[in-house]
């Protein structure tokens, strides 16, 4: 932690969250690919969830995680890398292990119509469907992927 005025206790906590999660309190606390995948992916906050989407023009679930992936890559955001399916017992696509700790990470669930979440960063973002929810969804910060 930097010097911090002891008078100032907002300052402290800050500076303590920084020093924790990393950055400069901005938010955005990733670099390189996965910061410009942690800002596209927000910048895509509000539309719609589409069964099937890939960017075209919106996401459903794995659709919006294999976009991410593919800024990560400095790939263009648009069409699919895997889905929620191609993820069985210990098998992943190319790239993905099992219970690997890195800095984006994702949940997946067969269960019912299958979802899959992740945590670019530490930020947890999601497209999904339902009453209630039918947009992209954040929430920072996060320890893991939401299931």
């Amino acid at each position: 932690m930097g010097p911090v005025d002891d008078g100032d206790p907002v300052a402290l906590l800050k500076s303590l969250k920084n020093s924790i999660f990393g950055g400069d309190g901005s938010g955005t606390t990733a670099t390189g690919g996965l910061g410009r995948a942690l800002t596209w992916a927000r910048s895509q906050a509000g539309k719609p969830y589409q069964w099937g989407g890939a960017g075209n023009p919106s996401f459903d679930c794995s659709g919006f995680m294999s976009s991410i992936q593919k800024v990560i890559l400095g790939q263009v955001p648009r069409g699919r890398l895997w889905s929620t399916f191609s993820f069985q017992g210990s098998n992943a696509p190319a790239g993905w292990v099992r219970n690997l700790r890195s800095p984006f990470q994702i949940g997946i669930t067969n269960d019912g119509v299958g979802h899959t979440a992740g945590t670019p960063a530490g930020v947890n973002v999601e497209s999904r469907a339902g009453m209630a929810w039918n947009r992209s969804r954040f929430a920072e910060p996060a320890a893991r992927a939401v299931p």
